[in-house]
């Protein structure tokens, strides 16, 4: 596995800062878009940024690019030992209903696990980094600082009230099990990868993902919030891994400041609830 140096994050950043840029300029004034084959929304923003990432990446390692907006096939990525794995645009659909959340995501997977993670927020140029037993930072005053998740909460004392992050304007309903165990907490909801890094540096305790997301949506997040001393784990509990060979899904997963907590068995449960669903036979 390449070792991430100094020289390799200062020019990986300069790839997302030019990338930030192409979005920047079709914000609100120069957007296009068009449907993908699976009638998922894309944008000249989304191409403009794959197409200097693309280009950027490779040059500075080595290895091979899975794009979100790249060709691939299944069979090839399931031979790579080492790949970046980018999402040159996250939160499509924040970015052209002009919600200021959308992000750029850039990660390297080394035998199924996320080794490095970028993730850039062109509407206010925040970046954060994190890489494998070096820990996570974000850019400030052009100096990287450490952050790290939140302290455990306690149920009931009072004390770190628990905050649950999600993309939805108000829990759903299996968001809302999850956290009944939980006790009184708050919630707040913005969309993209920033769920991550706001997790990350300590600004929430949970986010659940309950759906359907792609490699590209949480590899370079996990790698952050993993650096910050937190986790991401699948739908047994499991750190999330990126190396099926079926497709390039995640299962349902969770990011934690930490791994104990009362959402443990509820999480479980309504995961084991979810994939029995899913085995019966429907009804004529």
């Amino acid at each position: 596995m390449t070792r991430i140096t100094q020289e390799h994050i200062q020019q990986i950043l300069a790839a997302a800062q030019q990338a930030s840029a192409q979005i920047m300029h079709v914000y609100k004034t120069q957007l296009e878009i068009t449907k993908k084959e699976d009638n998922t929304p894309v944008t000249n923003a989304d191409m403009a940024s794959h197409k200097i990432l693309a280009e950027s990446l490779p040059q500075i390692l080595d290895i091979p690019l899975l794009s979100e907006e790249g060709e691939f096939s299944l069979e090839e990525v399931a031979k790579w030992d080492e790949f970046w794995v980018v999402d040159p645009l996250d939160g499509t659909k924040g970015f052209i209903n002009e919600t200021d959340d959308f992000a750029i995501n850039i990660a390297i997977v080394a035998k199924g696990r996320p080794v490095f993670g970028m993730i850039y927020v062109p509407i206010n140029q925040q970046v954060y980094y994190a890489a494998q037993g070096q820990g996570a930072f974000k850019l400030d005053n052009q100096k990287w600082h450490p952050i790290k998740v939140a302290e455990k909460f306690q149920k009931g004392s009072g004390v770190n009230k628990p905050t649950v992050i999600s993309s939805r304007p108000s829990p759903s309903v299996r968001t809302q099990t999850l956290c009944q165990e939980i006790g009184d907490y708050d919630y707040t909801s913005m969309g993209s990868a920033i769920k991550f890094v706001v997790l990350a540096e300590g600004g929430a305790h949970l986010y659940p993902r309950f759906g359907p997301s792609s490699w590209w949506d949480a590899a370079a997040g996990q790698c952050i919030v993993e650096e910050a001393g937190g986790a991401v784990l699948d739908d047994q509990l499991q750190p999330l891994r990126y190396d099926s060979g079926d497709d390039l899904l995640n299962t349902n997963f969770i990011a934690c400041a930490s791994q104990e907590g009362l959402w443990r068995d509820p999480w479980l449960k309504i995961n084991r609830d979810m994939a029995q669903a899913e085995m019966k036979p429907n009804k004529q």
